[in-house]
């Protein structure tokens, strides 16, 4: 209709930013072959009835997509918020991570369609702090047979050109346009210079407790050891991480490498209530850093796992479908359904331990592989605090761009002098 009629049709391009590559390639052909001048999203997938959902500020969903209308020559997005497509659960479209979104592409111009009802006055905050915000009230009512003039009966059009006068003048004239350019999608802009003083203390060592083995090196050397949680567990040719590397354990390095320190931590310093989180908004360049320093450190070889290692840390010999066996179990783990919507502590979770006592194999954060897919970019395994059960299956990857630190990817490490790329069970 859009060809046909130019002069009367605008096509809107719409793609699954769930699907990866997939979806930035369809983009491609959306624009180039049909003439789409702008993209619509519905940030919620529905898979026979059960929500998967996607945050408009996630890096590592959401970005990638921007970047590519960007590349494309589109400055023009919508999404989908507040009305439900039919009896589904309405949480899913709130409009709380339109913020993110527009203060990180502020070259984009965001339309919150439907005005994000029945959150009209959070939509409206949104649109006075960001001027590249704007709302649509485009709805229909079929089963009321109701048209858009009723609509805007139903919230009141004195309302909406009164509450948007109110809050423009609570802001005041130098409202807020955006976050400062240390804020927006652009990695260590602003950050300050790293203290190479600070130092990290065991943070799971009980008082008067005995020190346990530590990555790193013995106690007493110049610099302190590393402690990965204690640690390493046994899980056949290699060893691995017993948890993700945590906020504190990447102080180390950061203090005393000089490395930018991840975007969200202050003088150099994770926030103090998320030392015993993993860390995360580190690209896999990061992660590799961290383990060269430890290796150096310790005096033997610590690395990435390879996929393949990841497979078998979170399966064993059982092959189980989740690391704790063959069924999602809530309460295993960190994942949509524990409806936490952050990082947890990495010892969070003990019920959800693998075979061989790896924990948050699923859940909490992607971690980074040592491999890369036939497109140059790196694989990450296990799934995050933003996944449901499907997404935290032992056998679940995903391609990412390297060069991209999120809030939803940390790492972990593995000992060993030979990298397994094949099942560790057939050596």
């Amino acid at each position: 209709m859009a060809q046909k009629h130019p002069d009367r049709a605008v096509f809107w391009g719409s793609v699954n930013p769930l699907e990866g590559k997939q979806a930035l390639d369809l983009m491609e052909v959306q624009v180039k072959e049909f003439g789409a001048k702008a993209f619509k999203f519905y940030n919620v997938r529905y898979d026979y009835g059960r929500p998967f959902p996607w945050r408009m500020d996630d890096p590592q969903v959401a970005f990638p997509a921007f970047e590519k209308a960007q590349e494309l020559g589109i400055n023009l997005i919508g999404v989908h918020k507040g009305v439900p497509l039919g009896p589904q659960p309405i949480e899913h479209t709130r409009t709380f991570d339109m913020d993110g979104a527009a203060a990180a592409f502020p070259d984009i111009n965001f339309i919150i369609f439907h005005v994000g009802l029945p959150w009209l006055d959070e939509v409206l905050w949104q649109i006075v702090r960001f001027p590249n915000l704007y709302g649509s009230i485009a709805a229909a009512c079929v089963r009321r047979g109701a048209r858009q003039d009723d609509v805007v009966g139903w919230v009141g059009q004195d309302h909406l050109r009164g509450r948007v006068a109110d809050l423009a003048s609570t802001v005041g004239a130098s409202g807020v346009h955006g976050l400062p350019a240390a804020g927006r999608h652009r990695r260590g802009a602003g950050l300050p210079a790293t203290d190479p003083g600070v130092e990290a203390e065991d943070p799971g060592r009980e008082p008067g407790a005995a020190p346990r083995h530590r990555l790193g090196g013995e106690e007493g050397r110049a610099r302190p050891g590393v402690t990965l949680d204690a640690d390493l567990v046994a899980s056949g040719a290699f060893s691995i991480g017993r948890t993700p590397v945590t906020n504190d354990a990447y102080a180390l390095f950061v203090a005393a490498t000089g490395s930018a320190p991840p975007r969200h931590w202050v003088d150099s310093r994770p926030p103090g209530h998320l030392g015993n989180h993993p860390v995360v908004e580190v690209t896999r360049a990061d992660a590799i850093g961290f383990c060269e320093w430890l290796s150096e450190e310790g005096g033997r070889q610590i690395r990435l796992p390879s996929s393949a290692e990841g497979l078998w840390a979170a399966q064993g010999p059982e092959g189980r479908t989740y690391p704790w066996g063959d069924s999602f179990e809530p309460g295993r783990c960190n994942s949509v359904e524990a409806n936490i919507g952050t990082t947890t502590p990495v010892d969070a979770f003990p019920l959800g331990a693998g075979p061989f006592g790896a924990l948050d194999m699923a859940g909490n954060v992607w971690e980074w592989c040592s491999d890369e897919d036939e497109d140059g970019w790196g694989v990450l395994r296990g799934g995050c605090w933003l996944d449901a059960d499907w997404g935290v299956r032992s056998d679940r990857t995903l391609s990412a761009d390297p060069r991209r630190a999120t809030a939803t990817v940390g790492f972990r490490v593995v000992a060993s002098e030979v990298e397994i790329q094949s099942d560790p069970s057939d050596r």
